[in-house]
């Protein structure tokens, strides 16, 4: 079983047993406030904190189905997994990656982490290059426009399928996912769907509560143990011969993107237009995996660690509002309020009124829902 692994080098009571718990876990716990668990283990003069997630058992009072997967937990246990960003961040800078098999420097090739290097020290060239505002708004526009193809395209368009779109029009926004330099459309969408089946379990690809910040946010991306994907998770798009090339070639949309960068406005807006601007919407996008699972609030009791987050939902173009989208994964709307910023859907929703979009998915709030959303 894998853990969060947080170590403490500040003073921590000394813990004390449970004397009545109806919650089977495979540790022994103390209890902490609000009603959380944290398993204390001894080392020398340090605790060893760690998030415990409980064994999934069915009891016969109370328990219900938790989410899409038919697990069922009893009321006890679903207290115990809301865990809040302090539990998180009280040791933030202590985090480790878990010792999963194969997360190590195994898992790394010098083929996948040399271009990914290389990328964020060419950022340094913005102080070599003469400065202008006009190259600070270039890299506004290529991150709003590549971030819209993350958002929109690999995200709620291929992975979700929350709206439709003619056959041009999916080639199309495909290139524009894939300017932003984040593989291909398939492999996007076929790993983000197994995330939302196995969302903070131990199967999940890129869970912070499971594998640590490191990975979640990067590791996953550039290590070697996902280069490929599961066919049978995205066969919907698969079957178009379009998408699968640009999937095994999905380099040239962002070297295109780049090369008519260089080529008609020069090296400033290249390093402004390009460089910087990759690099950020890298770590944006990649913020959704690893923050918003840890930083934020929880409106629904969703099974996960997802959180919603204002902040990230203004730097995503919505994908903030990641508690509410892990409840309605299929809804193209991800702010639910009138105050949730959502330029994606925004957006969606203007390309629908010229025929571009259609059938944009909307949730529809159970009466249960209103209530605790109210």
């Amino acid at each position: 079983m894998s853990f969060l692994e947080l170590v403490g080098e500040r003073g921590f009571e000394p813990p004390t047993p449970w004397s009545r718990t109806r919650c089977s876990t495979r540790l022994s716990h103390s209890p902490t406030r609000k009603g959380r668990r944290i398993a204390h283990v001894r080392d020398d003069s340090k605790y060893i904190i760690r998030a415990v997630r409980p064994r999934f058992v069915r009891h016969s009072w109370g328990s219900r189905t938790a989410g899409r997967s038919g697990i069922q937990l009893s009321p006890c246990q679903r207290s115990l997994e809301r865990r809040t960003f302090s539990d998180f961040n009280s040791h933030l800078k202590a985090i480790r990656v878990s010792g999963r098999v194969g997360r190590d420097l195994r898992s790394y090739k010098l083929g996948a982490i040399i271009p990914f290097a290389l990328l964020h020290l060419a950022v340094l060239a913005v102080f070599f290059v003469p400065f202008a505002w006009k190259w600070v708004g270039l890299m506004a526009t290529t991150y709003c426009l590549r971030m819209f193809g993350v958002t929109a395209g690999y995200h709620r368009y291929f992975s979700h399928r929350s709206y439709k779109m003619a056959r041009v029009p999916q080639f199309l926004m495909a290139c524009l996912a894939q300017t932003s330099s984040q593989k291909g459309v398939l492999w996007w969408a076929a790993h983000h769907r197994d995330h939302h089946q196995n969302s903070d379990l131990e199967t999940d690809v890129h869970s912070p509560w499971q594998s640590g910040f490191w990975w979640s946010h990067v590791g996953w991306v550039i290590s070697n143990d996902f280069d490929d994907y599961d066919p049978r998770r995205i066969n919907d798009f698969g079957k178009f011969p379009e998408l699968r090339w640009l999937n095994r070639w999905h380099w040239v949309p962002t070297a295109l993107f780049a090369a008519a960068i260089y080529f008609t406005l020069g090296a400033s807006a290249f390093v402004w237009g390009y460089i910087a601007s990759t690099v950020i919407l890298f770590h944006c996008t990649f913020s959704i995996n690893s923050l918003a699972h840890i930083w934020g609030s929880r409106r629904y009791e969703t099974p996960d660690q997802s959180r919603n987050n204002f902040f990230l939902a203004l730097v995503t173009m919505g994908e903030g509002w990641h508690n509410n989208h892990h409840r309605f994964m299929h809804s193209c709307r991800q702010g639910l309020r009138w105050w949730e910023v959502d330029a994606t859907f925004y957006a969606l929703k203007i390309m629908s009124w010229c025929g571009l979009t259609r059938d944009l998915r909307e949730c529809h709030l159970p009466s249960e829902a209103v209530e605790k959303a109210s």
